[in-house]
């Protein structure tokens, strides 16, 4: 038993490579033009991380279940438009508006009704902490059964 062949090996027909060609150039493109995809949207991936401006400052709203449903919102020359936030009935809640350094105006509103208006200036890398405890003086009474029957007449 011998391990070499009995004769010469026989070469693919001619046929056989000339379709092999033009799959393998095709293969080759895409592969290329996958490539060069990918380095596109890395590109633009990492010019839009590069030229996006995070805030630099924050303002901490400190909420209480007394402003359940008031709406308070900041607003400022920077910003595109005003923050909006709804406060729940969560106790002690902390809602935090992400801002750039600047000279910014803050409202709470409950029932189409300003209860509070305020302006503060804020700078780079600063926490602005606002605690609505200190303003529930400034909220309306509650009403009785007695003035809700008034009302309705």
């Amino acid at each position: 038993m011998s391990t070499e062949p009995a004769g010469p090996i026989p070469a693919p027909p001619q046929h056989a490579l000339q379709q092999e060609s033009p799959r393998r150039t095709l293969v080759l493109l895409f592969i290329f033009a996958t490539a060069i995809i990918f380095i596109v949207l890395l590109a633009v991936l990492f010019f839009r991380w590069a030229g996006a401006q995070e805030p630099s400052s924050v303002v901490v709203v400190q909420a209480t279940p007394a402003f359940d449903g008031a709406e308070i919102i900041v607003e400022g020359v920077a910003l595109r438009a005003p923050y909006r936030v709804t406060v729940d009935s969560w106790p002690e809640s902390s809602i935090p508006f992400y801002v750039d350094r600047g000279s910014y105006t803050l409202r709470i509103v409950r029932d189409e009704q300003t209860l509070y208006s305020g302006d503060f200036v804020i700078r780079h890398n600063q926490v602005l902490r606002i605690d609505l405890a200190k303003l529930e003086r400034l909220l309306p009474a509650p009403a009785t059964a007695s003035t809700r029957a008034r009302q309705r007449r």
